[in-house]
């Protein structure tokens, strides 16, 4: 696990095994709708680190789908801290700056 986080933090994160499941299973269709089911139902019930979020990411063809997922898993995720991360997974600045606005007005 991570040092320095305390121990409660991993209690419920993924495991990378089954991430890496779902980014095979993510990769099997072509189609991003199912993409999107495959990953929110993976994401549903866990909770994820912003690193597993990015590399969720990479698996969708479109960046409005990366979007949109992102805002939909961000309650998932155990390190909002390190968000930024996610963003190497977006392709436009315009995503980011979305993103960004969603953050900030949502909390």
């Amino acid at each position: 696990g991570q040092t320095g986080w305390g121990n409660h933090w991993d209690q419920g994160v993924m495991p990378n095994r089954i991430l890496n499941d779902i980014e095979r299973q993510m990769r099997r269709t072509g189609f991003e709708q199912t993409k999107e089911q495959i990953a929110r139902t993976a994401v549903r019930g866990n909770r994820i680190t912003s690193r597993q979020l990015r590399q969720l990411l990479y698996e969708f063809n479109f960046e409005s789908t990366r979007l949109s997922f992102a805002k939909w898993a961000y309650p998932y995720v155990v390190d909002p801290e390190r968000i930024h991360l996610i963003f190497d997974a977006f392709t436009f600045e315009s995503s980011i700056s979305n993103f960004d606005r969603f953050l900030y007005r949502g909390r």
